[in-house]
C-alpha cells in the first residue's frame, strides 16, 4: 500500500472537516428554529441550545467530514489504476 504525501492527506482531512462543519451548521438551522420556538423561555434554555451545538452537532459533523476526507484521500491517491490506460493503448 502506498502511503502518499502526508501534506495531501492533511489537506484532504482538513478540507473534509471544514466541509463537514459547514454542512453541520447548515443542517442544524432547522433544529435551532424549532428548539427556539418550542422550548426557549429563558437564558438557561438558550444555553442548552448552544451546548447542543458545541458538543453535539459540530463535533459529530466535523468528524464525519474528516472521515469523508480520509476516504476520498484513500480512494483518489492510493488506489491502483483500473487499467483504462492499457485499454486505450491496446486499442
Amino acid at each position: 500500500m502506498v502511503l502518499g504525501d502526508p501534506m495531501k492527506r492533511a489537506a484532504y482531512l482538513i478540507t473534509g472537516a471544514i466541509a463537514g462543519l459547514v454542512c453541520g451548521t447548515i443542517l442544524s438551522i432547522p433544529f435551532n428554529y424549532w428548539y427556539t420556538a418550542t422550548f426557549v423561555r429563558s437564558d438557561d434554555d438558550s444555553n442548552f441550545l448552544v451546548s447542543a451545538l458545541l458538543f453535539g452537532f459540530w463535533p459529530v459533523f466535523t468528524l464525519a467530514g474528516g472521515a469523508v476526507g480520509h476516504l476520498l484521500y484513500r480512494r483518489n491517491l492510493t488506489s491502483r489504476s483500473t487499467g483504462r490506460a492499457k485499454k486505450r493503448r491496446a486499442g
